[in-house]
């Protein structure tokens, strides 16, 4: 009889983790946010640091929008000719760090550091190839995932919960464990249970909070509406988000041309190199990332071509 009743707080307990699991998968996905993340927390949100070309990039540009820097596109004879007769640069000028978050702050001062004006061409021969640039932008990553822990589980309730069903999974075992030695078949039940408790667990430690959840849906639905075409009259954030998390220029252009003009965008849409890639990337991946191969219209693919000449 005592099985029995132990499977039977089994059977509960278990029912109580997949509860948990599913409200946290439902919670809070309708409802509006009011946290403000700048484009670079939303490119390591959403990408991790698959695409960080692009989170420098969108932040280059959303702080040229905010009057934070000036952006001027210019023009510079080809170092290889056999390549193209022109390379286009852009220069940054320094402006002022008014309502920056911490790590804007940094990546500023990165950029700045010697002077008040910087350019992709010399941050392409010089400063990428400097170890105290290299370490100030590794740490200007470290800042940015910082300040993203407020959507991070290890920081919420969801820590605590986790630990929970885990504690409920190990109970289960036990009575599981307790049943079966003593020739029980009731013992599966609590076998059986003590999966999604620890399945749920796991989940809330890796999956982001409700609030990260929901950042996360709407970025994704960003990207299907502008991939499908089917947005128009976009603010100069909500596409600077879009270049933030990945969008080509095939997609990223369309959605620009149904929206109203904005300096910011025309940087990276305006200027196109011979595979309709934006020329603004390239000069990102050249002068941050050491990438020398163009971006296309329809992706942003690039590699890291090593003893090669600078264009």
């Amino acid at each position: 009889m005592i099985y029995i009743i132990l499977n039977i707080i089994g059977l509960v307990l278990g029912i109580y983790a997949i509860k948990t699991g599913l409200e946290f998968n439902n919670k809070n996905t309708t409802r509006e946010t009011r946290v403000y993340l700048t484009p670079s927390e939303i490119n390591i949100l959403y990408n991790d640091v698959r695409i960080v070309n692009r989170a420098i990039a969108a932040t280059l540009l959303d702080l040229y929008r905010r009057g934070n820097i000036d952006i001027r596109e210019f023009k510079r004879e080809s170092r290889n000719k056999s390549i193209a007769d022109y390379v286009v640069e852009y220069e940054f000028s320094y402006i002022n760090g008014n309502n920056l978050k911490d790590h804007e702050i940094h990546f500023l001062n990165t950029i700045f550091e010697e002077d008040i004006t910087n350019n992709t061409d010399k941050i392409t021969l010089e400063d990428k190839h400097n170890e105290s640039f290299l370490n100030k932008m590794e740490e200007w990553l470290i800042r940015i995932y910082k300040n993203l822990d407020v959507l991070n589980p290890k920081s919420s309730d969801n820590l605590e919960e986790s630990k929970k069903l885990r504690n409920i999974g190990f109970i289960l075992l036990i009575i599981s464990a307790f049943s079966l030695l003593n020739k029980s078949n009731f013992g599966l039940i609590s076998l059986i249970m003590a999966f999604p408790a620890f399945l749920v667990s796991l989940n809330l430690k890796v999956e982001l909070s409700s609030e990260g959840k929901y950042i996360k849906n709407n970025l994704e639905e960003l990207e299907a509406s502008i991939k499908n075409k089917e947005l128009n009259d976009l603010s100069e954030y909500e596409l600077i988000k879009a270049i933030a998390i990945g969008i080509p220029m095939d997609s990223l252009i369309p959605a620009y041309e149904k929206s109203a003009d904005f300096k910011s965008i025309d940087i990276m849409t305006k200027s196109l190199n011979e595979y309709g890639g934006s020329n603004f990337d390239d000069a990102i991946n050249r002068a941050f990332m050491g990438f020398t191969k163009k971006t296309k219209s329809n992706d942003l693919e690039t590699n890291l071509l090593k003893g090669l000449s600078f264009s």
